[in-house]
């Protein structure tokens, strides 16, 4: 998964929904 942290405190919301999906993506791959 994609987890590379932003600086800007209007992003993180997004951060943190595309390292969540990053994640969710990577999780998947593990199962398959």
């Amino acid at each position: 998964g994609d987890a590379r942290p932003t600086g800007s405190a209007a992003n993180a919301g997004v951060a943190t929904k595309a390292i969540a999906s990053g994640a969710l993506i990577d999780l998947k791959i593990l199962l398959t």
